[in-house]
């Protein structure tokens, strides 16, 4: 490369990173600026300048390199509820190909553990790839099952709400008052309506589980690249358009 155009590429480069950051910041504030509850996980080693996920629970140890395992994943809306996986054994694994960055389990017994407690008004909005059945993320309130993503169906309480099969691209399921829900593919509406459930809020919520011991693992192959927890957003392309390009897919 001709002496004169690196310091052009390396200000190009250091341009767009700085508009990635300010469009991440204005999402965040855009989610989050009301002091409403709820995470934002973006699985990258680095995140607004800071370290973001670390090999242990605790923090000591940051994840720096493809195949590094991942015992804490922070919270980037500032509620701090932070992803943990104190068992070495169940830890994800983090991945990168130099442009993009994302988890991947073992199929068997990794998950992450957000902490969450869903509420009877909530959403959920996850990035991934490469995903075949069982859970994506799942919640339960005592032995019953809350506000789950499969694969091949949603659902709030122990029933299933509808069956279908996913693609890749972001993945959401909305509470949005009494037993009305939404799910969608992408931007596309797949299964709206009413349920005979209950919205008591579950216990917490797993990522590549559901919250019974650990469950129903997402497949070996699954990419996770980002996700969004909280209040149902009525104008969401914004948050859609920057999880799937999270995962490298223009909507």
């Amino acid at each position: 490369m001709p002496s004169l155009v690196r310091p052009l590429v390396s200000s190009l480069k250091k341009s767009l990173k700085g508009v990635a950051l300010d469009e991440l910041r204005a999402l965040i504030t855009q989610l989050f600026g009301n002091a409403e509850q709820g995470a934002f996980y973006i699985p990258r080693p680095i995140v607004n300048g800071v370290q973001s996920l670390f090999q242990d629970a605790a923090g000591t140890t940051p994840v720096t390199a493809d195949g590094d395992p991942v015992g804490l994943m922070l919270d980037q809306s500032g509620n701090g509820n932070h992803a943990t996986q104190s068992v070495s054994g169940s830890r994800l694994v983090y991945r990168t190909d130099g442009v993009l960055h994302w988890l991947e389990g073992d199929g068997i017994d990794d998950f992450i553990d957000t902490g969450l407690s869903h509420q009877a008004i909530w959403a959920g909005y996850v990035s991934v790839r490469d995903i075949a059945g069982r859970a994506i993320f799942g919640g339960r309130s005592g032995y019953i099952r809350r506000f789950y993503l499969f694969r091949e169906k949603v659902g709030i309480a122990s029933n299933a709400l509808s069956v279908f099969t996913f693609g890749d691209g972001v993945l959401s399921l909305s509470i949005r008052s009494g037993s009305a829900y939404e799910a969608k593919e992408n931007s596309t509406v797949i299964s709206s309506g009413t349920y005979s459930g209950t919205t008591q809020p579950g216990a917490s919520s797993y990522l590549f589980a559901f919250n019974d011991a650990g469950s129903d693992q997402l497949n070996a192959s699954g990419k996770f690249y980002g996700a969004y927890f909280g209040s149902p957003v009525d104008a969401d392309q914004d948050l859609i358009n920057y999880l799937s390009g999270l995962a490298g897919l223009t909507l």
